[in-house]
């Protein structure tokens, strides 16, 4: 057992886990009402349409396109199997009550599928199979595979394919235009990842105490002065004008730091400790 990467692991899965929100009531997506005998004319309408209402120029528009989100679920519903699953005892915590996606697919103004775009979510996975998947990276590249083969042979039976075995309804499925595909995707990959997995094969002094925990000498900075622990001797010494740092920040000086925010920021510029947990106001 690698503690280190045990750890790593599991806090990749909870990025993972927290991708792919959508918002249902968004005005910008679009439902799917019944069904068409022709969706490639369907959706090439519907791009055209957006253009002229969203007053969008032919230079524009060359970079615009569709993104369609299928198989929409409650995030609960992947809550309440985990718990089953790996034996997880309900608690009092706030859970995401978002909805989800498992898939969403781009393609550009001239409806070809742009493969490098799909993206596959752990927790669409976990809502399809009941468990969590070894590898989602593999599951989302064999998936696109997949899909490139069947979108390079005819769009209308791709797409026809899909919206029968994902059972796609006015409850589980969104459209929407993209005016720059550029920008379409910003929000559904969580950018810790990479750093987490970069974390996996690197190691330093600030990683290994960060994992291994510190066992040092603590000071307790606890301002409420009702408290038992308060100490204010500790914080007249961290007060202290030779620690006032040579400037201010650019604002305005009537709103000056609290206690706590003043306290961080001398901490911040003189201890020799480079690794610190800050909890205070809004700013800190």
């Amino acid at each position: 057992m690698n503690k280190r990467e045990d750890i790593i692991n599991a806090w990749i899965t909870i990025e993972q886990l927290s991708e792919g929100d959508i918002n249902k009531k968004d005005k910008s997506l679009k439902l799917l009402h019944k069904k068409e005998d022709d969706w490639h004319y369907f959706f090439s309408a519907f791009l055209i349409k957006q253009k002229e209402q969203q007053n969008v120029s032919e230079k524009q528009f060359k970079k615009s396109g569709l993104v369609f989100y299928f198989d929409i679920f409650n995030f609960q519903e992947v809550v309440d199997i985990l718990r089953e699953k790996y034996k997880i005892a309900n608690t009092y915590e706030e859970v995401s009550n978002s909805d989800k996606f498992t898939f969403s697919l781009f393609f550009d103004n001239q409806l070809n599928f742009i493969a490098d775009k799909l993206f596959f979510t752990m927790s669409g996975y976990i809502h399809q199979h009941g468990v969590l998947p070894e590898d989602i990276l593999k599951v989302e590249t064999s998936f696109r595979e997949n899909l490139v083969r069947k979108f390079h042979e005819d769009f209308n039976v791709a797409i026809s394919e899909l919206l029968q075995k994902y059972h796609v309804s006015e409850e589980n499925f969104r459209y929407a235009f993209v005016k720059n595909l550029d920008n379409g995707d910003v929000n559904l990959h969580s950018f810790f990842i990479e750093d987490l997995t970069k974390a996996k094969t690197i190691t330093n002094e600030n990683l290994n105490r960060f994992f291994n925990g510190f066992s040092g000498y603590r000071k307790n900075l606890d301002g409420n002065k009702k408290s038992i622990h308060f100490n204010s001797n500790i914080f007249e010494t961290i007060l202290q004008p030779k620690f006032y740092p040579l400037g201010r920040f650019p604002s305005n000086p009537d709103f000056s730091l609290s206690f706590m925010q003043q306290v961080a920021v001398n901490l911040a510029l003189n201890d020799k400790n480079d690794i610190r947990s800050v909890n205070g106001p809004p700013g800190t």
